[in-house]
């Protein structure tokens, strides 16, 4: 869920598909036509299949997709954050992460998921641990969805800029 980018590592997510019967759905706006280019490489790869891209979801149907979601792969070239990965966090979905993105010391930290390496191999035995395991998946989601309860609503952000704006020492 979120723009079809080339830095979103979509290409790499493909790839790892190759001989698993992991599937793969992509949802969001076609940024710059990436999305003809991905479907070919998936035609190339043999997963045409198990690929299916989707335009954008929002509201209602978004939530439910996240919550339905075996897992949430963000497997990027290089992101700041990822919002996609705390919104999966936050209904109790595991997440893989490449280790490329900013959101992989939360995930880490929390326990929320699998941060992979930048390659193919790497990202393929993460979906296929999850896959193959879904009460590791399901130990990981609602690791992840305490993880987002306890640090990552909006109160307890706030909360931490102010500190980060709050004068310190004497003034």
């Amino acid at each position: 869920l979120g723009r079809i980018h080339w830095k979103k590592g979509l290409e790499r997510t493909i790839r790892a598909l190759r001989g698993t019967p992991v599937r793969l759905l992509m949802c969001g706006p076609d940024e710059e036509g990436h999305a003809a280019k991905l479907l070919a490489l998936a035609r190339d790869q043999g997963v045409e299949r198990q690929v299916r891209l989707e335009g954008p979801v929002a509201g209602d149907d978004k939530w439910a997709l996240l919550a339905g979601a075996r897992c949430v792969v963000l497997a990027s070239d290089n992101e700041n954050f990822g919002n996609v990965i705390a919104e999966a966090m936050c209904v109790g979905r595991p997440v893989v992460v490449s280790d490329r993105t900013g959101v992989s010391e939360i995930v880490l930290r929390a326990g929320a998921g699998i941060v992979c390496g930048h390659d193919d191999a790497s990202l393929q035995t993460a979906l296929l641990a999850l896959c193959e395991d879904p009460a590791q998946g399901d130990a990981l989601g609602r690791a992840g969805k305490a993880y987002a309860q306890a640090e990552l609503t909006w109160p307890v952000i706030a909360a931490r800029m102010l500190d980060c704006y709050r004068p310190q020492g004497p003034q």
